[in-house]
């Protein structure tokens, strides 16, 4: 054998050893239809992005044979050689799209180095467009300047739009140049940092619009409102309102100008004041009641405009005073309080929550205010320390609802609960505030996560007092754990008409 060929057999055993311990490697041993499940156990809102590491260490990831397109429609930025694959094993099921230069994005992720092969990576995610079911683009000012051009094509699939930090817009035309104008499908829009412009024809089918730290006169929020008649959600986060010279700025009941939103069910106004977001309120007409969420709300408003504002925010939850609600129910904690309002027989469901940082003090005085003397049905859940509770507080937040019939008691508000609900004997001592005097139907349930305290001190005399004023109770309903060691039946069944315990 000469040199030669002993060179040549050293090498291709070096080659044939090398090849075995890459077989052996766990990627490669796996047969198509094991690496397939191992793929689809990266689905979720990123799982492209946990994918490519596993496609790069395997190089049969082109032979796995996989039936379900939808595990390759939200191609990566890295490889453009597996970005084309995925676009292509994807079709006929839309793409999810998420274009990012922005190192400090929300989505960013494991993002790969900027270089040539993140640029021809986006340059095929932009040249297939035309099969984008959401798009969401975080892409630096300087970049985007240079790649805004690729998104002036029709996009006749596209439902759902999140554009971040698109200072790049100047006018109405900037926005129109997006999609050529042309997204008949597109239903959902989020709009961040920016200022906010006005494209008819991409707004006319939202069902969803989120701005978020957006600038904008008030004029112009209401043009944009208007072009968008069938919206359900909005969401309105840290609006910097420029108001109009001449325009009144404070709480008033009336606006000039307003817009009708028929679809509206849902409205969201967090980080902002009370007075802006009144100023909002008061040029909205609705058809139905809605929920309305206020987090993060400074309250500015002047003490004597207060009820005119909550009145204003009552026309919401009412859908316009239409509709006055016969059950609620109130979740008080530390942290925010929300209540919810609905009626069985309309078969509608309202709810208004504010969320820190109102203290209690401002809140009693909020809720007051509401359309809530009708309510026959009220759930109370009440998570309040000690230290915060008063028995003032909650007789101003639920003395107005004189009508409840029917009261079902959560959490540590029982004991505090009970000694506040009216009898006769007990209107009649000075500073009772008697709350709820057309009670028939009394529940309690555990939801105690401490002690549980003795409640049957307070319940019994309750109970009692009005069986021997011949108003009894009509229905009681407790929890056995809440009695331990207690008989409930021999305390309780002689002063209701019906005892339940469960």
């Amino acid at each position: 054998m000469s040199f030669e060929d002993k060179i040549e057999l050293l090498s291709r055993m070096g080659v044939e050893a090398q090849q075995k311990t890459i077989s052996r490697s766990l990627p490669n041993r796996l047969i198509p239809e094991i690496l397939g499940e191992v793929f689809r156990a990266f689905r979720g809102d990123d799982y492209s992005y946990c994918l490519l590491p596993i496609t790069h260490v395997c190089r049969h990831w082109r032979a796995v044979a996989i039936s379900e397109r939808r595990l390759w429609c939200k191609p990566g930025h890295s490889n453009p050689t597996l970005v084309a694959e995925m676009i292509h094993r994807s079709e006929g099921t839309g793409l999810h799209l998420v274009l990012i230069s922005n190192r400090c994005s929300e989505f960013g992720g494991a993002l790969p180095p900027r270089g040539h092969n993140w640029d021809n990576a986006l340059c095929i995610q932009l040249a297939n467009l035309e099969q984008a079911v959401s798009i969401i683009v975080d892409i630096d000012s300087g970049t985007f300047a240079n790649w805004f051009y690729n998104l002036h094509r029709p996009a006749p699939l596209l439902e759902s739009l999140d554009i971040y930090n698109a200072w790049f817009l100047h006018s109405d035309a900037d926005l129109m140049k997006f999609f050529q104008g042309h997204a008949p499908r597109l239903q959902r829009l989020a709009l961040h940092q920016c200022n906010l412009y006005c494209a008819p024809s991409l707004f006319q089918n939202l069902r969803s619009f989120s701005m978020r730290w957006i600038s904008a006169t008030c004029s112009k929020l209401l043009t944009v409102l208007r072009s968008a008649p069938l919206l359900e959600h909005l969401t309105i986060h840290a609006l910097r309102l420029r108001h109009s010279k001449g325009e009144v700025t404070e709480v008033v009941r009336e606006r000039p100008e307003i817009v009708r939103l028929p679809h509206l069910w849902n409205l969201s106004l967090i980080d902002g004041s009370l007075c802006e977001c009144v100023h909002i309120i008061s040029h909205l007409r609705v058809a139905q009641p809605i929920t309305v969420i206020m987090e993060e709300i400074v309250n500015d408003v002047q003490t004597e405009r207060l009820p005119l504002a909550m009145q204003i925010i009552d026309s919401l939850i009412t859908g316009g005073s239409m509709i006055l609600p016969k059950s609620a129910s109130f979740d008080l904690n530390s942290n925010n309080l929300s209540l919810c309002l609905w009626d069985t027989d309309k078969q509608y469901r309202s709810s208004l929550s504010i969320l820190p940082s109102l203290r209690l003090d401002s809140w009693k005085h909020w809720y007051r205010h509401l359309s809530l003397s009708e309510i026959r049905d009220l759930t109370l859940w009440i998570t309040l320390p000690n230290s915060e509770w008063s028995r003032t507080d909650i007789p101003e937040l639920l003395g107005s609802m004189t009508q409840v019939e029917t009261l079902h008691l959560y959490n540590n508000c029982v004991m505090q609960m009970i000694p506040l609900l009216a009898t006769k004997q007990r209107t009649q001592r000075p500073g009772h505030p008697g709350l709820f005097p057309s009670l028939t139907c009394l529940k309690i349930s555990d939801g105690f996560r401490d002690k549980r305290p003795n409640i049957m001190k307070s319940l019994l005399p309750y109970v009692r007092e009005r069986y021997e004023e011949g108003a009894p109770i009509r229905q009681l309903s407790v929890h056995e754990r809440l009695f331990p060691d207690v008989d409930i039946q021999a305390k309780l069944e002689r002063f209701v008409a019906k005892l339940s315990h469960f």
